[in-house]
Parts: structure tokens; C-alpha cells; sequence
């Protein structure tokens, strides 16, 4: 009988040692299957020190990107604006405008109008003449038209040859000078020499020449005419 019980203490105690090594088994075969999930999620996450860095680091860049679009389409576009004032142009009746300039004799011009100018280039900047007529001249017919202050004269060839300032609506377009002005003024403003007693200056040009009429009284400027040579 006592043999009978060492025979079943044995065999309770090795069942014991393989049920114990049975469940250290699976704990580890457990740990082993669970190590490598653990590895991915660690491999794909970023310390929170250096999360905060990426995440001011983004800021500032939107920050910079938002300056740099406020600068290319804000107020200052950097194209720059010149408020430099302009000399005011002398105006005709009709509203047209003429640049005053010292008066070239090499380019004679008066109201703007000089012998390079004809019919077409006069009617697109002063329109139809108020009335025109003909004037024979030593070898042709001068066309005739008239305008608010001044006349035009065209050649057989439809170009520019007299211009005649009558009144004060038309600017001559010569700087410092106007009808109604002391001829000895206009005199030295043309550097023409004044003789005593003569009602006419004149100037001799490449291409005809510049005449004013004075007063015989006054002695004053009545009308300029820039004539060319037919």
C-alpha cells in the first residue's frame, strides 16, 4: 500500500512540472507575438519635444508666406508714381492745346501749325474751318481757311504755306510772345532789329520768313504770319 501512494505522488508531481512548464509556454510565445506591433507604433511616433518644434516651425512659415502675399498684391504695388508738375500748355478757342517754346527758325511754327503740317494734319486737329476761300498768289492759288484767331494757307500741293495770327484766341506757341505786346519787345524777344518808323518786323527763315505788324500808332504787335516761299 505505501508503494501504491509514492507511485501516485510522483505522478501528481510531474503533471504539476508540465503544467507549469506548459503555461510559461504561452506567456512566452504571447510576449513574443505582441513585441512586434509595439516596435511598428514606436517606429511612427515623434517625441512630443520635437512635435512642438515641427509645429512652430510650420507657423512661422505661414506666417512668412502670408507677409510675402501682402507685399506682392497690398497697398504698394512698386511701381512708382511721379507727381512732377507738368508746364500748362497755351489753349486755343476750340480747346486745343499748344506747348509754348522758344521760337526755332530752323523749325518755324506758330500756333503749333509749321510748313511740314497740310490739309489733313490741320482739319483732324482743328476741324472743318469756320470759312475758306481762295487767294492768287505770285505762282499759284493759295487755299484760304479760317479759324477762331488765325488763318491757314495751303499750296497747290495740299501742304501748309501761310499761318496768320489775328487775335489773341490763337496762341502764337512761341514762349514770351503775344499780339497786342510792345513791337520793341517782340523785337528782342525775336532778336530782330527794330528799325525806327517801320510798321513791319521780319525775320528771313530757310523756308520763307516770320512777319509781325504793328500799330503805326501804338507801335504795337496787330498780327504774326509765318509765310513760306512758294
Amino acid at each position: 500500500m505505501l508503494g501504491s501512494a509514492r507511485t501516485w505522488f510522483v505522478a501528481l508531481t510531474i503533471a504539476a512540472v508540465s503544467a507549469l512548464l506548459v503555461s510559461c509556454g504561452s506567456m512566452g510565445e504571447h510576449s513574443a507575438v505582441s513585441e512586434p506591433s509595439e516596435s511598428i507604433g514606436n517606429a511612427h511616433q515623434i517625441p512630443s519635444s520635437q512635435a512642438r518644434d515641427l509645429s512652430a516651425q510650420s507657423s512661422l512659415d505661414a506666417n512668412a508666406q502670408s507677409e510675402s502675399s501682402a507685399a506682392t498684391s497690398g497697398g504698394d504695388s512698386g511701381v512708382g508714381v511721379s507727381n512732377a508738375a507738368t508746364p500748362e500748355p497755351s489753349t486755343t478757342a476750340d480747346g486745343k492745346a499748344v506747348q509754348e517754346a522758344p521760337f526755332d527758325s530752323g523749325h518755324p511754327m506758330l500756333n503749333g501749325i509749321g510748313f511740314q503740317d497740310n490739309i489733313e494734319s490741320i482739319e483732324q486737329r482743328f476741324g472743318l474751318s469756320e470759312s475758306k476761300y481762295e487767294l492768287p498768289g505770285d505762282h499759284a492759288t493759295i487755299d484760304m481757311r479760317e479759324y477762331p484767331g488765325f488763318t491757314v494757307g495751303f499750296g497747290g500741293d495740299g501742304d501748309v504755306i501761310y499761318v496768320e495770327l489775328t487775335s489773341s484766341e490763337a496762341p502764337t506757341g512761341i514762349t514770351g510772345l503775344k499780339l497786342g505786346m510792345p513791337g520793341q519787345q517782340a523785337a528782342e524777344l525775336l532778336e530782330i532789329l527794330d528799325h525806327p518808323g517801320s510798321h513791319v518786323l521780319t525775320m528771313d527763315l530757310s523756308e520763307g520768313w516770320l512777319k509781325l505788324d504793328l500799330d503805326p500808332d501804338t507801335h504795337d504787335v496787330l498780327s504774326i504770319k509765318l509765310i513760306g516761299s512758294e
